[in-house]
């Protein structure tokens, strides 16, 4: 058995091995290479191992085992199929979504929700390993009690959204920061309008909620947030992406995120409300990009 460590990532290549080079050829970080009929470190590689598990997933013979802090050597596991999902069927499955802000009284499933974050978990948000977390709340009950919460926060900075103290802010904020207060603060004001009525136009009343989060700009929540949305529309669930809460959780105080467990160093985010939709939809709404163009050939 060789092994190969560079950083903080081991590459066990067993006796199983015969020298097919697929590894070698795959590694998008030039990092492997094949010298007298056996995979070794390249002498200069381009860049070290960054766990994507690549070599391990095409090696036919199972002789390669990939293991670092962020990547046990268990992920990597059999590929159910070699047939890809038909495109008419996914096709269909996307066409049909919509963002749900109607929910019945109906709970998900717990072994629903297992399934949905598993899902959120194959997103490709970055190079590994991912800093992407995320916060569960499940059930109805738990929902509205963080929202209750994070209003009950935002009412003590609501000051900065009415009309003068976003004119007032404009005094030391940044051109860039203050067009974003100007812009978002119609939104905030009704949100917190509509919830001393107790209506929830935040999360709109969700039986569960995913709040997906990142400490840095280097991953993406909202791509595994994008995951998420998906498989829940597979298992016959809506569901609504919600922009909104996580830049307003730099307004509330760290005991209450460490309580909700939200990452208290999260600055970048989105959240998911997944519930069984109240209304059935009977047709579907075609969107469009703003252009579509080519570079020349």
């Amino acid at each position: 058995m060789a092994t190969i460590t560079g950083g903080q990532v081991t590459l066990r290549v067993t006796e199983d091995c015969v020298s097919c080079g697929r590894c070698v050829s795959v590694c998008p970080c030039e990092y492997l290479a094949l010298e007298g009929g056996h995979v070794v470190e390249a002498l200069r590689p381009a860049l070290g191992c960054i766990s994507c598990g690549q070599c391990a997933a095409v090696c036919p013979q199972d002789a390669i085992r990939v293991t670092s802090a962020a990547f046990p050597s268990e992920d990597i596991v059999p590929f159910p199929g070699s047939r890809p999902a038909s495109d008419v069927e996914f096709l269909r499955l996307i066409s049909g979504r919509r963002s749900i802000r109607h929910f019945t009284e109906e709970e998900v499933p717990s072994d629903a929700k297992d399934r949905i974050l598993e899902a959120a978990q194959q997103a490709p948000v970055g190079i590994p390993p991912s800093d992407v977390r995320v916060t569960v709340l499940e059930g109805r009950a738990a929902v509205r009690t963080f929202f209750r919460g994070f209003i009950a926060e935002i009412e003590r900075s609501a000051w900065m959204f009415s009309p003068w103290g976003v004119r007032l802010l404009r005094l030391v904020m940044s051109s860039r920061n203050h067009r974003e207060l100007r812009e978002g603060a119609p939104l905030v004001r009704g949100i917190l309008s509509e919830a001393r009525q107790k209506k929830d136009v935040l999360f709109y009343d969700p039986p569960l909620v995913f709040v997906f989060t990142s400490a840095s700009g280097e991953h993406d929540p909202a791509i595994a947030a994008t995951y998420a949305m998906l498989a829940a529309e597979g298992l016959g669930l809506g569901s609504c992406l919600i922009g909104t809460l996580v830049p307003l959780l730099s307004l509330t105080r760290r005991e209450f995120r460490e309580e909700n467990g939200i990452p208290v160093d999260s600055s970048h985010g989105i959240a998911l409300s997944v519930g069984v939709p109240k209304f059935h939809f009977y047709r579907a709404v075609r969107r469009r990009f703003a252009g579509i163009s080519g570079g020349r050939g």
